[in-house]
């Protein structure tokens, strides 16, 4: 396994990767939109429409994703990202894929003397293993908004600090 940037040639197996997850309930339609809309942005305006959007690509041997992660720099902080997207292939969950891609975006960020990465998750018990992830890897929960996105689905905010 190795890791690189996205390139075009990605697109359609992310997008195949992305369907197989809200095809086990994981995440909802609009997730999905909200995901293919960054990718697009990204292949297609990538310096125009959000410079500060990034996406990495875990691939195979033979250059084939199994994984992918989007993140960025958030606006008007001076050295804070969000991780707004991490997927994986689920017939390749559970293979370290993920912790994978963390180890590298972390380690990108360490190296601009970032302070922090935030990530945001649902509460719904179907996102437990997530946020187990992130747990495992060392992330805090900081903050949960009660019925954010929905009357039984409260938002959670994980953080790293890197200093």
């Amino acid at each position: 396994m190795k890791l690189r940037n996205l390139l075009p040639k990605d697109k359609e197996k992310i997008l195949d990767i992305l369907k197989k997850i809200h095809e086990i309930a994981i995440f909802k339609k609009e997730e999905v939109e909200c995901a293919v809309e960054l990718l697009d942005s990204y292949l297609h305006d990538h310096n125009q429409i959000q410079p500060d959007y990034e996406h990495v690509v875990c691939v195979d041997n033979c250059d084939n994703p199994l994984g992918y992660s989007c993140f960025g720099k958030v606006p008007l902080t001076d050295a804070v990202y969000d991780l707004y997207w991490i997927a994986v292939d689920p017939i390749h969950k559970g293979k370290g894929i993920g912790k994978k891609i963390m180890n590298f975006i972390e380690q990108k960020l360490i190296a601009r003397k970032t302070r922090k990465l935030l990530i945001e998750t649902s509460s719904l018990p179907i996102y437990l293993d997530t946020r187990e992830f992130y747990k495992k890897i060392g992330y805090l929960e900081i903050s949960r908004i009660k019925n954010f996105y929905s009357l039984t689905d409260d938002k959670i905010t994980f953080e790293k600090c890197f200093y």
